[in-house]
């Protein structure tokens, strides 16, 4: 049988790492349940008017994968709230998309320094 000291530093190393492979995401339900609410606010399809006058699509899924004109961006989330989704493309741009009671209504493009109305439906976005 082998004697083991818990307070030796390997162990507590080991320990360590044992936590770090067996993190849980969500330490509550209530933490996961609103992920998902939040999730809710961002999901859908919203459209925009670009400086070139094009009407773009921009569409969030339930796990936010993002795709602008059914192209799929490569983006990592950085904050995630109500008022805000911001996220960063891979060439370190950064997107965000802002609510305002409860839906998207701002969508920022740093590429293009540009801020853009957003719209739910593709026809609203003419009387502008």
């Amino acid at each position: 049988m082998i004697n083991i000291k818990k307070n030796t530093p390997w162990y507590i190393n080991l320990m360590n790492m044992m936590n770090i492979f067996t993190y849980r995401r969500w330490s509550t339900n209530n933490e996961y349940a609103e992920y998902k609410f939040l999730n809710s606010l961002y999901e859908g399809k919203w459209y925009f008017k670009d400086d070139a006058g094009l009407i773009r699509m921009v569409q969030i899924t339930k796990g936010l994968t993002i795709t602008i004109d059914d192209y799929p961006l490569n983006v990592k989330i950085d904050k995630l709230n109500r008022q805000e989704l911001l996220m960063t493309d891979h060439y370190g741009f950064h997107l965000s998309i802002f609510t305002m009671k409860g839906t998207p209504y701002k969508f920022y493009d740093e590429t293009e320094n540009t801020v853009y109305s957003l719209f739910s439906k593709k026809d609203s976005i003419n009387k502008i």
